[in-house]
């Protein structure tokens, strides 16, 4: 019972990790190529950043980056 037990979870894990490797190909395809060029033409100044992170979603990231860091 106990093997079989081992043996599940590993088969579990392994489909877990691949799905989460086809989902982050799919989001790298969809939106990070974009958002890649995106961030080289503002890094060479041709363009303004917009990468549609509205002042609230900025806050909450700010907020929770200094709640880990024990600001």
């Amino acid at each position: 019972m106990a093997l079989t037990a081992v043996c599940g979870f590993w088969m579990i894990r392994n489909a877990a990790i691949r799905s989460a490797g086809d989902t982050a190909t799919a989001w790298i395809e969809e939106k990070g190529r974009s958002l890649f060029a995106e961030a080289i033409s503002v890094k060479q100044g041709t363009n303004q950043p917009r990468f549609g992170v509205s002042d609230v979603e900025e806050n909450k990231a700010i907020d929770e980056a200094k709640e880990i860091g024990g600001m």
